[in-house]
């Protein structure tokens, strides 16, 4: 009894050891009574270096791209805009600027009367777009259907390489378009007469045929307004009603900004 009993013990003894030395995961030659490593640490110590994969670090700043010398120029140009749009006389710019609003305010409230899509088919057929791609244009631009007419007419009128854009964004800071039209170098009194005479075709007084309305540089007046205000499409009726515009326009400015 008391053999079968030893071996019993023994045999008991031998089980535990074997699942304590299964669990010990202490590294050999570790003083006694440190504590075992986590099984994560233990996994990571045993994976050779070679097999570790690593992910490449993030940056923290995306790469910016540099400036273009494009990009460079183009905000030179405008930086030339502000301060001679800035130059336009005091007179000249509270003038012009009340009789440009009141013009916008008239195709907006067009718009809300006609409709967008009737004001947008009107516009687009004027500057060779499509009612589609100007209604888009205007939702990108968070523009009124008045400001977007007076820039699509300062760019039109006077051929320049600018975009509708760049000229809305001189406005967004607060810049009048009587002086973001003198800043690009153009006849203020013209200037006004176009938006006038585009401003007819944008309220259904005249049909759009394509042919906006040129503005001549500088400060030299039109010849009874005429010059700003056709669109070089013929017909007594329209050319009427564009140097009926032109000279109204020319009337209310001082000599020299296109008044006579």
């Amino acid at each position: 009894m008391k053999s079968a009993a030893v071996s019993l013990a023994f045999a008991t003894l031998a089980v535990w050891t074997g699942v304590a030395l299964a669990q010990d995961t202490t590294p050999p030659g570790t003083p006694a009574g440190t504590p075992a490593p986590d099984k994560a640490q233990v996994q990571i110590q045993q994976t050779p270096p070679q097999q570790m994969k690593t992910q490449p670090a993030t940056p923290a700043n995306p790469a910016v791209s540099p400036a273009t010398p494009a990009d460079a120029a183009l905000q030179a140009r405008l930086g030339e805009i502000r301060q001679r749009g800035m130059a336009l006389p005091a007179k000249d710019k509270e003038t012009v600027g009340k009789l440009i609003e009141t013009e916008a305010k008239e195709v907006d409230l067009e718009a809300t009367s006609k409709g967008e899509a009737v004001i947008a088919g009107r516009i687009a057929g004027e500057f060779g777009m499509t009612p589609d791609a100007l209604q888009a244009e205007r939702a990108g631009l968070n523009a009124g259907w008045g400001d977007l007419l007076i820039a699509h007419t300062l760019v039109a009128g006077s051929g320049s390489d600018l975009t509708v854009a760049q000229l809305y964004q001189l406005r967004r800071e607060g810049m009048g378009w009587g002086e973001v039209a003198h800043g690009m170098g153009l006849n203020v009194g013209q200037a006004l007469a176009g938006i006038r005479a585009e401003g007819r075709v944008a309220k259904g007084m005249l049909k759009p045929d394509g042919k906006p309305a040129k503005i001549a540089a500088g400060t030299k007046k039109a010849s009874g307004g005429a010059k700003a205000g056709e669109s070089s499409r013929g017909g007594k009726a329209d050319a009427a009603a564009r140097v009926g515009a032109g000279s109204q326009a020319e009337e209310t400015l001082p000599k020299g900004q296109g008044g006579k």
